[in-house]
Parts: C-alpha cells; sequence; structure tokens
C-alpha cells in the first residue's frame, strides 16, 4: 500500500500526517507534515517540497529520495533509516541577538555562502564577524573575518558560536548523513572541544534519554569527565549536563562542549 499527494490532495488515501505504519509515500505537490508520521520511503518529484513543520517528527524506515526539496522548520526532526539522496534544509530559529551554540546537521553546506546568506552581526574590533570556532590551543575564539574567503563545508560534529545582527531562521542545506558520525576532539590547553549534533534527528544527551545508546554512555572512556555543557542565553552561563540530569534529547542544530584528555574519536 502507498500514499500520493497530488494536485493539493491525498489520493487513495487519507494524509500521512499521524500514520505510524510504514507505508511508500510518494509528493507531487508541495506539502507539510503537520503532525508527527511515519513511511517506508518517500520520494519528492522534481520541483516540488516536502516540509517538516515545527516540533514534528518524520521517521522514513527506508529510503529518502529527494528529486525535489525536503525541508524541516526549527525544531522538527527527521529520522531515515535506510539511504538519504537528495539535498534537505533545516532552518533553526535563532529569537534574539546573542550568542548560540550550533552545528550543521547535513553534509555538504558550504561555510562562505553559509556567512554570505545568514545576516551575521559585525564586530566592533577588527574584522570580526559572528561566527567563531573555538580552538582549545589557545583556549579562545577564533572569529570568520569579513575580508576572508574559506574553502570547505561546515564538518559534522564540529560546533560553531553564532550571532545575527537580527533574530531569525539560520539555515543549512546538504545531503543528510545516515550512518555514524566521529569527529576528533583534543586535550591541548584546557581539554575543552565545541561540538555538535551532525543530525537533523533528535539525539539523547544522558541515561535518561536513552539508557545505552546516548552520548555521554557512548563516549564515558574518552571523556575526562562525563558531562555535556550547553550555553544558556537567559543566564549567560553553561549549563552542565550528566548523567544525574534530568533525561534531555540534543535537538538538530545544538552545539556544545565536551572535555576530554590527550586525542580521542568522539562518536
Amino acid at each position: 500500500e502507498y500514499l500520493v499527494y497530488n494536485g493539493g490532495t491525498w489520493i487513495n488515501t487519507t494524509a500521512m500526517d499521524g500514520t505510524t505504519a510504514a507505508k511508500d509515500a510518494y509528493i507531487y505537490d508541495d506539502y507539510t507534515v503537520s503532525a508527527n508520521a511515519a513511511a517506508n520511503n518517500i520520494g519528492i518529484n522534481t520541483g516540488n517540497t516536502l516540509t517538516i513543520g515545527s516540533s514534528v517528527g518524520l521517521d522514513i524506515d527506508g529510503n529518502l529520495t529527494a528529486n525535489g526539496n525536503m525541508s524541516i522548520n526549527s525544531g522538527g526532526s527527521l529520522i531515515v533509516s535506510g539511504t538519504s539522496s537528495g539535498n534537505i534544509t533545516y532552518n533553526r530559529n535563532l529569537a534574539n541577538t546573542d550568542w548560540y551554540l550550533v552545528s550543521s546537521p547535513v553534509m555538504g553546506q558550504d561555510i562562505d555562502t553559509f556567512v554570505s546568506a545568514e545576516g551575521l552581526a559585525s564586530g566592533t574590533n577588527n574584522n570580526n564577524m559572528g561566527l567563531a570556532s573555538y580552538d582549545n590551543t589557545s583556549a579562545a575564539w577564533s572569529y570568520h573575518q569579513s575580508d576572508a574567503s574559506v574553502s570547505g563545508d561546515f564538518a559534522l560534529g564540529s560546533g560553531r558560536s553564532i550571532k545575527l545582527a537580527a533574530a531569525g531562521d539560520i539555515s543549512f542545506t546538504g545531503t543528510m548523513p545516515v550512518e555514524n558520525v566521529s569527529i576528533e576532539i583534543t586535550s591541548n590547553t584546557n581539554g575543552y572541544n565545541l561540538v555538535g549534533n551532525p543530525y537533523p534527528s533528535y539525539i539523547a544527551a544522558n541515561t535518561g534519554a536513552d539508557s545505552s545508546n546516548n552520548i555521554l554512555t557512548v563516549n564515558t572512556s574518552i571523556l575526562s569527565e562525563a558531562t555535556l555543557w550547553f550555553w544558556n542565553q537567559a543566564t549567560n552561563t553553561y549549563d552542565a549536563i550528566n548523567q544525574a540530569s534530568s533525561s534531555m534529547d540534543i535537538s538538530p542544530v545544538q552545539g556544545f562542549f565536551v572535555k576530554t584528555s590527550g586525542t580521542n574519536s568522539l562518536s
């Protein structure tokens, strides 16, 4: 059995929204998923867009073929258990012009393209812009420069701090990672490394969220402290999350700090 959306209506079935049975779905018109949904395989026709609404999850047990566009609104979640082809765009809302810690949830987002499109704040010091990586050799922020050109894409699992000139959405466009992701972390000066969620899906931070497959449990042996640090804009401090904390899932695009000794690979 399969689902077809064409001509502004679902043909031969009700809407995909709220479904739990895994059925193939074919999208031949623009459509927004407005309630948690599941599917087996999904195909999006060239020129059409499938949008996942805010705080809505779409679980695909099979494959995603995005010949058209796949867009995810802030707080939405996409899980693909099979393969994923074609670009997706994840939109994350930054509610104010404070600093945020972020991470790309897709592969192939060019850094220069991102910088030119996102309305970053400008610093009063030299040519600093509102995008920075954390250099744990010098234990300092390394700010993107307004006159600089960076060759390459955001690395999966790598974190950045970001500050916009005006509150709004930032967008990452690229292909969806469906395999395990690892990133090198080092001790250097203080052991802190800025990393982030590399998926357009929520992932478990601690045991309360997932007893066996959470960030802290999987990486216990390489962390010098079993803690994740998240920047809190409201208090201008870091919230420390550990195995004794309340259950927490890490949202797409969220960056955070971990601490290690030596050189290791964070999974």
